[in-house]
């Protein structure tokens, strides 16, 4: 933020510790949806802006697809729009996916049999604008429809006094999500003023006067780069808001080895834990993928990976290339490892690890389920975020790390070594599978179990971030009226009294405890401030802390013996 103000602000000030102790709630999601099954899609206004989406009609606006992998927004649909606790939302989606850009160079052609005038192809990578029927124009001779409730393409004959018979040609494109990257996740604001990606979350408040206050975007927040930019851009959006984003550390995450060495043809990776099916190489320092089997062959060891470059290729004699691949993150060891080595720890966001699977086989991002609770108990208390996602149900089978993974899985009390460092998880509980970890992502244990002392008190509990965003929202958006009116001393208190009467109405409801304040001091207030009109006031509060741990200390007495030697009735 600049050091010119005109508006309405506020900010999170260092928290004030007296002693050392040892909705209306808005998600903004990023991703890729396949609305290159929608019709027109070029001029539907659903690739990089920002589209409010309130129930599972979603399919007809941005397109759905059960390959989440692909099409990562429909993840989220089926989380918050198709969800066995309950639907939740609204929620506002952006889709980075341009099928005039992501899609496959050659045209795909089929042979299709027409049965009682009709045929059908299964896809849903195909783009429907550029479907064509050899010899035949749609509307005269044919219609084309999309059934997702099957993922097929519907062609069917206009007259049916003459129908399409026999096997006709078609053609069409398909979208190729391959391209898509983490700087298409990321996004940018031209110098025209075009808004892609993440950057689109700034199109919300001017363009639908809502204020966003939590940040998603399945699968691509396992991206290094995509965690940063989203912790970045959750302070103060439009120079103002602030959200909470909920990121997961992957069962599989993406390792780049830049420059890896040539011995004798062959390169190896020393990670165990690789996947071989992922493994890519480049060569150095540019975009130029290498061929399997023809640049090159890549072989899973007991350590590793070996690629060996082969002399038919056109890479034999280099002596390095770069390598990207998979590696299993399937243990809370190398979860830890993971958030530590990558810097997952942000007292902003909330960080979660493994995944989820349902009983018929559908695979969760913890971060999905957690952002559909967190709106359900936000919805429970008229969208004040009082309350944590942890030890919430949710509608799921079992754990989830990797096809390739072995580990069984694992229970409470190994959860809590993850919630120990600030990640939360997914533990069986009371006969359901509940989220489990009320800290954010700055969480640290100390020795005695309670947090570090250089862990920031507001990183403690969810709650304390949320509850702190809250409020400077709610400020911001109740005063933005107010500013450029004469600031008279009865303006001044007037805005003192509406914000103590708010802190007073959380105390009331349950989520602040003790007695908040706000002040407007001189301190804070210079004559030179004042003179170039900036007012500061200053608000103290405690968010109430989430009852973490609840113990009963039970201790045996010899004293009830005495009953067998008391008086007869």
């Amino acid at each position: 933020m600049s050091g010119y103000k005109h508006g309405a602000y506020g900010s999170i000030s260092d928290s004030v510790i007296s002693a050392a102790n040892s909705s209306q709630s808005v998600p903004f999601v990023v991703g890729t949806a396949p609305v290159n099954l929608i019709r027109g899609y070029a001029n539907a206004n659903i690739i990089n802006s920002p589209v409010y989406i309130t129930d599972m009609g979603a399919k007809n606006v941005i397109g759905y697809s059960e390959d989440w992998d692909k099409f990562t927004l429909c993840e989220m649909l089926s989380a918050l729009f198709d969800n066995a606790n309950g639907n939740i939302g609204p929620a506002f989606f952006v889709n980075v996916l341009d099928p005039a850009v992501h899609k496959k160079s050659a045209q795909t052609t089929k042979s299709l049999t027409f049965t009682n005038g009709s045929a059908s192809i299964t896809s849903d990578t195909i783009i429907l604008d550029t479907f064509a029927l050899a010899g035949k124009t749609e509307g005269t001779d044919y219609n084309l429809d999309y059934s997702f409730n099957t993922g097929k393409v519907l062609i069917t004959s206009v007259d049916n006094d003459t129908p399409l018979t026999g096997t006709i040609q078609a053609s069409y494109y398909e979208v190729d999500t391959t391209g898509i990257t983490e700087d298409t996740i990321i996004g940018s604001v031209s110098a025209e003023g075009v808004y892609t990606g993440l950057q689109c979350g700034k199109l919300v408040y001017p363009n639908y006067d809502a204020i966003i206050t939590y940040i998603a975007a399945p699968k691509w927040s396992e991206r290094k780069a995509v965690y940063d930019a989203m912790v970045n851009f959750c302070q103060a959006i439009n120079d103002h808001w602030y959200a909470m984003p909920y990121a997961d550390i992957p069962v599989e995450g993406v390792v780049n080895v830049s420059e890896a060495a040539v011995s004798d043809h062959e390169v190896v990776i020393g990670d165990a834990k690789a996947i071989l099916s992922s493994v890519v190489v480049y060569e150095t320092g540019t975009s130029t993928v290498m061929k399997e089997g023809t640049d090159y062959t890549a072989e899973k060891t007991a350590s590793g990976v070996t690629i060996t470059l082969l002399s038919g290729g056109s890479y034999y004699a280099a002596d390095k290339v770069d390598v990207e691949y998979k590696s299993t993150v399937d243990t809370l060891a190398l979860a830890k490892d993971w958030q530590t080595n990558k810097g997952y720890n942000s007292m902003y966001t909330k960080v979660f690890w493994p995944q989820a699977k349902t009983a018929n086989g559908k695979v969760y991002h913890l971060s999905t389920l957690a952002l559909a609770e967190t709106l359900r108990v936000d919805a429970s208390h008229d969208g004040i975020p009082m309350e944590t996602c942890s030890n919430k149900s949710v509608p799921v089978a079992a754990q989830y790390f990797g096809a390739e993974s072995k580990n069984q899985g694992f229970d409470q009390s190994q959860g809590n070594t993850l919630n120990a460092v600030g990640i939360t998880t997914l533990v069986k509980w009371g006969g359901s599978w509940r989220l489990w970890g009320p800290h954010t992502a700055a969480f640290e244990a100390g020795a005695d179990g309670n947090a570090k002392p250089d862990v920031n008190p507001l990183g403690i509990f969810d709650t304390n971030m949320r509850m702190q965003e809250y409020i400077i929202n709610s400020f911001e958006a109740d005063h933005g009226d107010d500013v450029d009116e004469p600031m008279d001393r009865n303006l001044k208190d007037t805005i003192v009294e509406v914000e103590q009467q708010k802190l007073d109405s959380l105390v009331a409801q349950g989520a602040l405890i003790g007695e908040p304040v706000i002040t407007f001091v001189e301190s804070e207030n210079t004559i030179g401030d004042l003179i170039n009109g900036n007012f500061t006031w200053n608000i103290v509060d405690t968010p109430t802390p989430a009852a973490k741990s609840l113990t009963a200390k039970v201790a045996y007495t010899d004293a009830g013996f005495t009953s067998y030697f008391g008086e007869e009735e």
